[in-house]
């Protein structure tokens, strides 16, 4: 039995369908990555290979003028290729599994969830944030727990990155889809000079993420990098100080978070340029929970509405690319509220009753 299934028909991304579904993985195809035989949407689906040092480019250029095209490839970093080469017609999903690890388990989760997403839904949820900030014209944000708050502008020259909704002719995105970002620059791009504008302070809870280049000798630092900053998830957070975009000050906000902090600490002392808070991110995918473990696909996550994320670092300019979650604030643009914590606080009451007290529940 193969390992992973691709079903076309459930992948609903692709909007409107084309006559053609192509599944792309890469030589080795490790996690034995198939293709359900049976399709009622598509006149022909099949299964390609990326051949040996062949480029994604090269592929969509081999590929029908009229084709769904789905990417599956862990382990294999590929490039984006130009809105030229893929053409009117052509529809390019690609799920990014090269630059954190990724198991068998998790690619099928993942790709349960683009089964799974309501599209129309997240691109409306992408349009009212969109609304809701060209109308207030400022973001608030406010973690209530550690009693921190940030503000942030969202009118900057930045390029704002939408991957929501289902794919029209001609268009790429990641997959599964579900998130709206601001980045100072091309978001492929790194310039230590341009800034958001956002200061204040930023508690990082949640899930992070340490995304590696394409150099397979970075992987054991990876690793070592992300156990120290998982720490921030145990329930402890680490409060950033930021004065227009840059990282001026990190602390823990209790003990079990000092480890990440002091990695923080150390990147900030090895390479500047990882106090740029390189992108303000909100996870759309309100089906995505996030799994455990260093999970690139976790960025996506969209909580009870919205989940607010931030970037710090751009490979290749850096070493690594940090993203943080952070799970326990309140991001509001005017009356509208675009994200909310994911953990929501326990009703305390003390009392002499306890579930064990039969008196308590009116028993003789």
């Amino acid at each position: 039995m193969p390992g992973v299934v691709v079903r076309p028909d459930l992948h609903r991304q692709f909007g409107s369908r084309s006559a053609e579904f192509r599944l792309v993985t890469d030589p080795a195809n490790a996690y034995e990555i198939a293709l359900q035989p049976d399709s009622e949407l598509y006149r022909r689906a099949s299964r390609t290979g990326l051949e040996p040092g062949e480029s994604l480019t090269d592929l969509v250029r081999r590929s029908p003028e009229s084709c769904d095209i789905l990417v599956v490839c862990p382990g294999t970093f590929l490039t984006s290729p130009t809105p030229g080469v893929i053409g009117p017609h052509r529809k390019l999903s690609v799920v990014p599994c090269a630059s954190t690890p990724v198991t068998a388990e998790q690619l099928s989760y993942f790709l349960g969830v683009c089964e799974s997403t309501d599209h129309d839904a997240v691109a409306a949820r992408s349009e009212a944030i969109l609304a809701a900030l060209e109308s207030a014209g400022s973001v608030e944000i406010g973690d209530a727990r550690r009693g921190t708050g940030a503000s942030f502008d969202p009118f900057g020259d930045y390029d704002w990155n939408v991957q929501a909704g289902a794919l029209s002719g001609g268009e790429q995105q990641i997959a599964p889809n579900g998130e709206l970002s601001a980045v100072p620059l091309d978001i492929m791009s790194f310039d230590p000079a341009r800034r958001l504008e956002l200061g204040g302070q930023l508690a990082l809870t949640g899930a992070a993420i340490v995304h590696r280049g394409g150099d397979g000798s970075d992987e054991h630092e990876q690793a070592r990098l992300y156990s120290q900053l998982a720490t921030i998830g145990r329930g402890d957070a680490v409060v950033l100080d930021l004065e227009h975009g840059l990282v001026v000050g990190v602390r823990p906000d209790g003990p079990e978070a000092k480890p990440a902090a002091e990695a923080l600490e150390a990147l900030f002392a090895a390479d500047e340029h990882y106090r740029v808070l390189w992108e303000f991110g909100l996870g759309l995918n309100q089906r995505i929970t996030p799994v455990d473990g260093n999970c690139g696909l976790n960025e996506m996550s969209g909580g009870r509405g919205g989940l607010l994320h931030v970037g710090l670092g751009l490979t290749p300019s850096t070493r690594f690319a940090l993203t943080f979650q952070c799970a326990d604030s309140t991001v509001r643009a005017g009356a509208a509220t675009l994200a909310t914590p994911v953990r929501g606080r326990l009703n305390r009451r003390r009392g002499p009753a306890c579930g064990c007290d039969e008196g308590a529940r009116g028993a003789w």
